[in-house]
């Protein structure tokens, strides 16, 4: 438990017990994929969708979600959507 007023101190041990459910590979390194792989990662189901909720501040009410997509790939780890979304929208895969 973290008591409140929280210290420094207080955050860095809560921080040092935490340990991810889930070790996914790292992110992948800069690297250019064409269409056909993407084509190949929406085939499989390498595309997995991250959900965050929107949250009004001053009451707490979730006001929507925003999706945040993910490519899994299968030996470069994590790919974030700067590295495919260009290839997606080029390609006309991006409502696929």
């Amino acid at each position: 438990h973290l008591h409140k007023p929280a210290s420094p101190e207080g955050l860095a041990e809560l921080i040092g017990k935490w340990m991810p459910l889930q070790q996914d590979k790292p992110r992948a390194e800069k690297k250019v994929y064409g269409a056909d792989e993407l084509r190949a990662a929406i085939a499989n189901g390498e595309l997995v969708n991250y959900y965050q909720p929107k949250v009004w501040t001053a009451t707490g009410r979730v006001m929507g979600v925003e999706t945040l997509v993910r490519w899994r790939h299968p030996v470069d780890g994590m790919v974030f959507p700067d590295q495919f979304i260009g290839v997606a929208e080029a390609h006309g895969l991006i409502d696929d």
